[in-house]
């Protein structure tokens, strides 16, 4: 077994350490961006989805436009909006 076998089995001390400080931080920051973007989404879903949702919008034009983009989103949107919600959900995690 050679030495490039060996790097590519397992990975090497610098990555991990980039991993720990990752965690350590921006671990959090990155969560809070994803949450931030998936509620941002939540919102354009509502806008151009609310006439399929019973909400009198007048915005249909663009809804059929932009409707296509949002076909590969609506899975994942469901699902999140479907899923039960537990109080410990809206706790806030840590100061701010």
């Amino acid at each position: 077994m050679g030495q490039d076998e060996r790097s590519r089995k397992e990975p090497s001390l610098w990555r991990k350490i980039k991993e720990v400080l990752f965690g350590l931080f921006l671990y959090d920051l990155h969560r809070s961006a994803m949450q931030a973007k998936a509620q941002y989404d939540d919102a354009l879903n509502v806008l151009l989805m609310g006439q399929f949702l019973g909400i009198p919008l007048m915005n249909s034009v663009f809804t059929l436009r932009l409707f296509p983009h949002l076909l590969p989103q609506l899975g994942n949107w469901k699902r999140r909006k479907l899923k039960e919600a537990d109080i410990t959900d809206f706790i806030p995690s840590g100061p701010h």
